[in-house]
């Protein structure tokens, strides 16, 4: 029995499957940019959450305080810190912006 190989198409579907789901994600962004106060109007929604844990723990990493960090990042404990730390830092490189707020639900390919 010899081993199955796999097809010379599976490449390219990938690279489509990449290409269509950067597109979209990509599109999603420049509409939140474009019009962010479709997102942030429930007060009670995990994203204002989210948001407000990223942006404490950009500014703890833009001042270097890794206590300031694990503060931030296990004050709450609804939703484990991941979304947080990563919109972190993304904000402490880039720059503190409510709109930067739905790029860690765009790389886990998750509609804002």
């Amino acid at each position: 029995m010899t081993p199955c190989k796999p097809s010379s198409g599976g490449n390219a579907t990938i690279w489509l499957i990449a290409a269509i789901s950067l597109g979209i994600a990509g599109g999603l962004f420049l509409d939140n940019w474009n019009n962010p106060a479709t997102l942030w109007h429930d007060p009670y929604h995990d994203r204002n959450t989210h948001l407000s844990r990223g942006i404490d723990i950009a500014l703890a990493l833009r001042d270097l305080d890794p206590v300031g960090v694990l503060t931030a990042a296990t004050r709450e404990v609804t939703w484990p810190p991941l979304h947080p730390l990563v919109l972190g830092f993304i904000m402490a490189v880039t720059r503190v912006d409510a709109r930067l707020g739905v790029v860690p639900e765009l790389l886990g390919w998750r509609r804002p």
